[in-house]
């Protein structure tokens, strides 16, 4: 068979760490319907709400099949085939069609509303879950469901109302559709404003620019749509995107923070922006700051970023140069300076530079776990060394303490999971369309080691040729 390569394929949150468009040069010939047992070049990750299933969402990179699709697993079946037991195929439990290029795969705190973002298209997915762990998007067979949708959008499972199409009138006037057709980030967190009913919002990020568009979660189980409410522009000085999003523990999800990633030859400096919901949603100063990386740790791009269960440490994935930063996220005062050139005493996260841990190998995707059978861990995938990079938070430092080396080829997403007493992680490895299973168990990292690597039982998937 004869393989894609990265330089000329469609692809998003691999592509996009490397640096690649997901939109120029995508192959306009699709192909078959995606098999119901198979993994290709797997991205995102979630689990949920009752640990019994897990999403994986397969990208359809270089556009093999019709459609991209979410695998739902069996986690029961799936950790005992790491133990030795069980039978492959039976780990299989769905397959959702949903638009090529999914990307990141986020659900809200209930579990119930899942979010991904498709780039190329400028279209969200909005997912349901029902209490068994099975995942809808929308009823496509229902009697008009699917009227003005694309032919192509018409052979997924979801209906109208359930696909999100990104309106750069909405983002701001006179946008160009150009800058929303590469959703990218996305995050779903619960807000509570100071006055009023809390409320799930969608927070979605762009890759070709630095804007956000938040959209609330409204209707009833089944029928459930996303209702615009407020955007913003990240930073007027960057090129370039956004990369993750993710809410700060606590804080009534008032407070969030997101990360830039490079797009295409896009020159970028490594920054973090800081969200305060509270302003954005009441229009005003300071609902958007930001840290440069760069000066402070030489850092050109950031990969992703975690935030520790209290949400008083963050940690940052880097490159150029590779490492992972520990950045000082407690609420506090300090004075600021808004872009009107006024200073103010604001209470929020300030993000000061607390440490920095040189690593090798592209580390992109970042985890923050409080596992049951030792201490605290931070966990880095470095996609370019087919390794995870095991990091223990010491009091005020950071330190490298093990590698798993040989996860797969690709490490990108990770979610962790304790499972009959033992500490687990399941990690997407994107170029050998596959998801491995890692244990993390106990205190001494020399012994976590992968345990099993689910793979499509289809053997032509060839492996996806890798950048140089």
């Amino acid at each position: 068979m004869q393989t894609k390569s990265l330089t000329w394929a469609a692809s998003l949150g691999v592509a996009a760490a490397l640096g690649l468009s997901a939109v120029a040069c995508t192959p306009a010939a699709p192909g078959s319907t995606p098999p119901q047992e198979a993994l290709y070049t797997p991205v995102g990750l979630a689990l949920s709400a009752n640990g019994e299933r897990l999403y994986v969402v397969n990208a359809n990179f270089n556009q093999r099949f019709r459609n991209g699709w979410i695998s739902s697993l069996d986690v029961t079946r799936l950790l005992h085939l790491a133990q030795g037991q069980g039978d492959p195929e039976d780990v299989f439990a769905q397959r959702l069609l949903i638009p090529s290029l999914g990307g990141s795969m986020t659900l809200d705190a209930s579990g119930q509303v899942g979010l991904v973002a498709c780039r190329g298209s400028g279209t969200a997915v909005l997912l349901e879950t029902t209490a068994d762990g099975t995942l809808s998007c929308g009823d496509a067979g229902a009697p008009g469901a699917q009227e003005g949708l694309s032919s192509s959008e018409q052979e997924t499972d979801c209906d109208r109302g359930h696909l999100l199409r990104i309106d750069a009138g909405e983002l701001t006037e006179g946008l160009a559709a150009d800058y929303v057709r590469d959703p990218f980030a996305t995050l779903l967190f619960d807000y509570q404003p100071v006055a009023g009913d809390s409320r799930t919002i969608a927070s979605i990020g762009q890759l070709r620019s630095t804007w956000m568009g938040f959209y609330a979660v409204q209707g009833e189980p089944g029928a459930r749509t996303l209702t615009f409410e407020h955007s913003v522009q990240l930073d007027r000085a960057l090129l370039g995107g956004v990369g993750q999003i993710a809410a700060r523990p606590g804080e009534r999800g008032r407070y969030l923070a997101a990360v830039n990633r490079r797009y295409g030859a896009t020159s970028v400096t490594g920054t973090l922006y800081m969200l305060d919901y509270d302003h954005i949603v009441a229009d005003e100063p300071n609902g958007v700051r930001y840290r440069r990386l760069q000066p402070e740790f030489g850092t050109d791009q950031v990969g992703g970023l975690a935030f520790s269960a209290d949400g008083e440490r963050t940690y940052v994935s880097a490159q150029s140069p590779d490492g992972v930063v520990e950045l000082d996220s407690q609420v506090r005062p300090a004075l600021v300076t808004d872009d009107a050139g006024d200073t103010t005493l604001l209470e929020a996260p300030q993000y000061d530079l607390a440490g920095a841990v040189p690593l090798l190998g592209s580390p992109n995707g970042i985890l923050y776990v409080e596992r049951q059978t030792g201490t605290p861990i931070v966990v880095a995938a470095a996609l370019r060394k087919d390794a995870l990079y095991i990091l223990r938070p010491d009091g005020a430092t950071l330190e490298l303490v093990g590698e798993v080396a040989d996860v797969g080829q690709g490490p990108f997403a990770m979610v962790y999971l304790p499972f009959e007493g033992r500490d687990w992680l399941l990690v997407t490895t994107f170029y050998d369309h596959g998801v491995a299973v890692v244990d993390i168990s106990g205190d001494e990292p020399r012994n976590f080691a992968r345990r099993y690597h689910l793979r499509s039982k289809e053997k032509e998937y060839d492996a996806i040729d890798r950048p140089h």
